[in-house]
């Protein structure tokens, strides 16, 4: 079992290998720079392989929102790679039944967090019963 072990690289230092990896997506990469958080923004998940270089399976676009903002280290976790086809069955498995977040939970979310628009929405919605 390839064990993940968290740590800080370089931006760039970790490769991508376009063969299964999605193309940058410039209004998805300008959301994550204008809205970015370092806590939100997660780890990249990235294989390593035995000569030791370093590819991205999973965070293509937030490591290039990375590199657009100039941050020189980004969060990873790394597994043991056996190679291209290990990283692209890995990018499939964490990609391809990734649900997206329902918007009712995004509204729940944001209220809790007292969003001030939200709440304001959520007052009106509980003045007329809803």
């Amino acid at each position: 079992m390839a064990l993940l072990n968290s740590r800080m690289v370089d931006t760039q230092s970790l490769e991508i290998d376009e063969a299964y990896q999605r193309l940058v997506k410039p209004s998805q990469v300008k959301k994550i720079v204008s809205d970015y958080d370092p806590i939100a923004f997660g780890r990249l998940l990235v294989g390593e392989r035995k000569n030791q270089s370093l590819w991205v399976v999973d965070g293509f676009q937030r490591l290039t929102a990375h590199q657009e903002m100039e941050i020189k280290k980004t969060p990873v976790e790394i597994f043991s790679s056996k190679g291209r086809q290990h990283e692209a069955t890995i990018f499939k498995k964490v990609n391809a039944d990734r649900s997206k977040v329902a918007p009712l939970d995004i509204f729940r979310a944001c209220l809790v967090a007292k969003e001030p628009d939200v709440v304001t929405i959520n007052t009106i919605c509980e003045e007329c019963g809803f």
